[in-house]
């Protein structure tokens, strides 16, 4: 009798225990469920970018083309804090334009007019889904001259101003927390200039 009892015990116990370790492998699967639903996806916040442009000056009627480095806080999804600095030149054909520089000397030919812009601005940019606008402002140094037909050029003149940029671009995810970004707008100093870029986006 005793030993069909210690039969019976035994069995009860094994049950009991393949019900505990079922529960026990139930609850912790919920419990990494509920932690994997509940916490988010970690997001970059910190971004350098580099990249070019090209435009067009309406004020001169010349081209410009350029470049620049610029970094990116971007605390949440929808909002970007930047900070960068810029260089862009404007050349403006002069072919047309003849100076004398005394009387009875010779005139001379003007080949082009140019306009060296750098610039460091902050600002925000507000993301909606891939796309994004945003604007910028600072401070800008320009220096401009004119290059003669025979090599010579004009003396330098140059002046600060405030800088200005508004613009509208989307991203291409590339992955790993790198971006190609293409962007379009309106920026200088006095008079805007028109253009848009490329730029390479990657995550600190």
């Amino acid at each position: 009798m005793s030993v069909i009892w210690l039969v019976k015990f035994a069995a009860y116990n094994y049950v009991m225990h393949k019900h505990q370790l079922f529960i026990v492998a139930v609850l912790v699967a919920i419990t990494v469920t509920a932690n994997a639903q509940t916490v988010p996806s970690p997001q970059q916040k910190h971004y350098l970018d580099l990249g070019a442009l090209a435009g067009y000056n309406p004020h001169t009627k010349g081209i410009v083309y350029g470049g620049g480095l610029n970094y990116e806080y971007r605390p949440v999804k929808q909002w970007g804090f930047t900070a960068g600095f810029n260089y862009d030149f404007t050349k403006t054909d002069q072919s047309g334009i003849w100076t004398t520089g005394a009387p009875g000397v010779t005139s001379t030919k003007a080949d082009y007019w140019g306009l060296g812009m750098y610039s460091a601005s902050v600002g925000a940019r507000r993301y909606i889904g891939r796309f994004f606008v945003g604007a910028s402002f600072g401070l800008a140094y320009e220096r401009s001259w004119a290059k003669m037909d025979d090599g010579v050029r004009t003396a330098v003149t140059d002046r600060y101003g405030f800088h200005q940029h508004y613009y509208v671009g989307y991203q291409i995810p590339l992955g790993n927390n790198q971006y190609l970004e293409i962007i379009g707008g309106a920026f200088g100093a006095g008079p805007l200039k028109v253009g848009g870029g490329l730029r390479y986006k990657f995550g600190l």
